[in-house]
């Protein structure tokens, strides 16, 4: 047919940060190279900080802008979205009862937000609302056994991933990550 666009040869083109991803080693694979993860695609190139400073901004980039997607999406059936496991995990750590605004503040969301997770988790029968015995004024967030349950399922299907990310990792190496994520979360409120 004259004029019709023929579809290329092959998959469909993958977005560039995915091509990235791919043509990276495996993390198993860069452990142990001076001069950081950037090292095996400069082949074997000594990296400057400059460089490792761009690499590491590129990937608090990457895990805050998949942070806002797991947000926004959707779940699928029967497994909480990212807001109501936030909400979920707020109250294991409270205690399994709160007001809400001390759950909004726990959970790190805005009351409208905080509002909208604990809807779809009361019409799951994860959470209540009621009255507070101290002051009937107030009206707490309990979670519910369901709920409880289902924050331990959830923990154990997560479990797995969090060791196979980081199951070879020292003790030395892990205290490391967490001291740059928390002095990145610093220098993020500075901004």
């Amino acid at each position: 047919m004259v004029g019709a666009r023929r579809d290329p040869a092959g998959p469909p083109a993958r977005p560039a940060a995915a091509r990235r991803r791919a043509r990276r080693a495996p993390r198993h694979r860069r452990r142990g190279r001076r001069g950081g993860a950037g090292d095996a695609a400069r082949g074997g190139a000594r990296v400057t900080r400059e460089e490792q400073l761009l690499e590491l901004r590129r990937a608090l980039r990457e895990l805050l802008h998949t942070e806002r997607r797991l947000r926004s999406r959707e779940p699928e059936p029967g497994r909480l979205s990212w807001p109501q496991y936030r909400v979920v995990h707020a109250l294991v750590e409270l205690g399994g009862t709160a007001p809400a605004g001390k759950l909004a503040v726990a959970a790190e969301m805005t009351p409208a937000s905080l509002t909208q997770a604990v809807d779809g988790l009361a019409t799951l029968g994860l959470v209540e609302r009621a009255r507070s015995d101290a002051d009937r004024r107030r009206v707490d967030v309990v979670l519910t056994a369901a709920g409880r349950e289902k924050y331990d399922a959830v923990g154990a299907r997560i479990q797995p991933l969090w060791d196979e990310a980081f199951g070879d990792d020292t003790p030395e190496e892990l205290a490391q990550a967490t001291r740059t994520l928390e002095r990145l979360t610093a220098l993020l409120l500075r901004f």
